[in-house]
């Protein structure tokens, strides 16, 4: 009883230092102290705010942690480094050791005071005075800008309030609102330079592969022809969707702060409004044939049946880059601009639900199709949707909470997923604690209810078929048989392979009859695509015509037959 009565004052002296304590953060701009001191009694068993998903995120280490394509071994300039490190470090200054002045002191500010240079970080992203062969690849670059962006606009986000009169936060703060700018201004040159590539008439390049994708430039490409440095590779599909969510991000919180500034902060309200026209109202491609054409980018990503259209695993990916800036909308337009009730993000959350298979033991695995990989896990969208989307969209937010529960073993730990090195885009605990409604209620955790796809079996779209009986608890389902059949693939750019008619069977909680072409697109990709790595009946084979993805928008050049 002493020992019982020990370990309840010991909880309740920790829930009350987190609470009353003097934290060196105690407001960010886009969460209030209220909100914030919310957040962290979440985390604490007892508090009544608290959530079990939440307290037990583990932020993990780099051999943790799932390395999505081929890593160039090309070394970003210290500047990027520095605010990558603080990025993953304010997990811990804001909510494992939030009293602590030193800790914050050496984790965040000497970090970014240690920039010598954000010319030679703009320098990387273009390629201005590198040599040729150092020049890193331009999608890499790409992905590399949307990352930096972010990082260095959350530790910007919790800084800013700080300032005070410490000079050494002040520069700090300065040194990553210049960088954010920096940001800016490549997403804004690098889009007017793909539309001129497009719209040139250069012989002998690849106007659409170059300035639509804008993926794959030569390394003499821009210096040869047009006279500018390298751009960065962001492509239309994916990349750039990351990048809009990065600079909507970045934008809105330096408006946020420029009251001194007008021109800035109408500039940077003006970037807000170009983001929010590109996610949702602009018709696109233009150059597609009018019937493919898509209103917005969220539409041009999702295929025929709603899902993300280019698997499970890339919807969470393209989710932890939009995420922050939609919370961040959200949070600063006091809930007027909620993107979590986009009819197409709750497509995708739906489709990510209903493709969770009984392969995993005591847990739920993805459907592994296209360049899917095989995983049980969930992503920051997933649960932030749960947070944030509203109550006229309750089935769809409890199909996450579905998803996020089919993630938990029998010992009650969540798994989620990490796709990205952690030296690189800001880890996902921190997104997904600093991001969430501790209001909340219920928590996800004490969701129960069994979606009904789940409880009546079997269901059918254009795209996909999964055959199963009918189940009534998530064991149930785990231990039952599953046949999941692809119909087509409305294309998914280069993650899509010519599988249209290839199944997939799942007998008593494993892979019984599993598809061997899904994983990582860097290895074998021409054999992965093809009808040859998938379980189909081929007539009349020809093994040595090329699958590769069409240069326009067809998915695969050589349907499957």
């Amino acid at each position: 009883m002493k020992t019982r009565c020990f370990i309840v004052l010991i909880l309740l002296v920790g829930l009350m230092s987190i609470c009353n304590a003097q934290n060196v953060i105690t407001e960010t701009i886009t969460v209030n102290q209220a909100t914030l001191t919310a957040i962290r009694s979440s985390l604490v068993w007892g508090s009544n705010n608290y959530d079990p998903i939440l307290s037990g995120l583990q932020q993990r280490s780099n051999d943790d942690i799932e390395i999505e394509g081929e890593i160039s071994p090309l070394t970003p300039p210290t500047g990027y480094v520095r605010i990558t490190q603080a990025a993953n470090n304010l997990n811990s200054v804001l909510f494992e050791y939030p009293t602590n002045q030193q800790f914050f002191n050496t984790a965040i500010i000497t970090p970014i005071n240690n920039i010598s240079s954000v010319e030679e970080i703009m320098n990387y992203f273009t390629g201005f005075g590198y040599q040729i062969g150092e020049i890193e690849e331009a999608a890499r670059r790409g992905l590399n800008l949307a990352n930096i962006t972010i990082n260095a606009s959350y530790v910007y986000d919790c800084l800013y309030y700080k300032q005070d009169t410490d000079t050494l936060i002040i520069s700090a703060v300065g040194t990553l609102r210049q960088v954010m700018l920096v940001c800016l201004g490549l997403l804004e040159d690098a889009e007017d330079f793909y539309d001129g590539i497009y719209a040139g008439n250069t012989s002998g390049y690849l106007q659409f592969q170059h300035g639509f994708w804008a993926k794959d430039f030569r390394t003499t490409a821009q210096g040869d022809l047009f006279g500018e440095p390298p751009y960065p590779g962001l492509n239309l599909h994916q990349y750039r969707l990351d990048m809009y969510g990065a600079a909507g991000l970045a934008a809105l919180l330096i408006a946020e702060t420029s009251e001194d500034d007008p021109m800035l902060q109408a500039e940077m309200l003006n970037m807000v409004d170009y983001i929010d026209t590109k996610l949702e109202e602009f018709v696109m491609p233009q150059v597609f044939p009018e019937e493919s054409r898509k209103i917005g980018m969220l539409a041009f990503h999702t295929s025929n049946s709603g899902g993300y259209n280019e698997s499970i695993r890339y919807a969470g990916y393209v989710l932890k880059y939009l995420t922050p800036y939609f919370v961040a909308r959200q949070r600063l337009s006091s809930g007027s601009k909620n993107y979590f009730n986009n009819p197409y993000v709750a497509f995708w959350i739906n489709d990510m639900a209903k493709k969770v298979v009984p392969a995993g033991g005591s847990m739920g695995k993805n459907w592994n199709y296209n360049d899917g990989g095989y995983s049980t896990s969930f992503t920051p969208g997933v649960l932030l949707f749960f947070y944030h989307a509203g109550n006229d969209l309750l089935t769809e937010k409890n199909n996450a909470a579905w998803l996020v529960n089919c993630s938990r073993n029998s010992n009650g730990d969540y798994y989620y997923a990490e796709f990205e090195r952690i030296d690189l885009l800001i880890a996902s605990p921190f997104i997904m604690r600093y991001s969430s409604e501790p209001s909340c209620s219920p928590k996800i955790s004490e969701v129960s209810i069994l979606p009904d796809f789940i409880q009546n079996g079997a269901w059918s779209n254009s795209e996909f078929s999964i055959l199963r009986p009918p189940t009534n608890s998530k064991t149930e389902f785990l231990t039952s048989a599953s046949l999941n059949v692809v119909h087509e693939n409305s294309w998914g750019s280069a993650h899509t392979h010519a599988d249209q008619s290839s199944y997939t069977y799942y007998h008593a909680g494993e892979r019984f009859l599993l598809d061997s072409s899904s994983g990582s697109f860097t290895d074998h990709h021409t054999w992965r695509v093809s009808p040859y790595a998938h379980n189909m009946v081929i007539i009349d084979p020809q093994p040595d015509v090329g699958y590769q993805v069409d240069p326009l928008y067809r998915p695969v050049s050589g349907s499957s037959p």
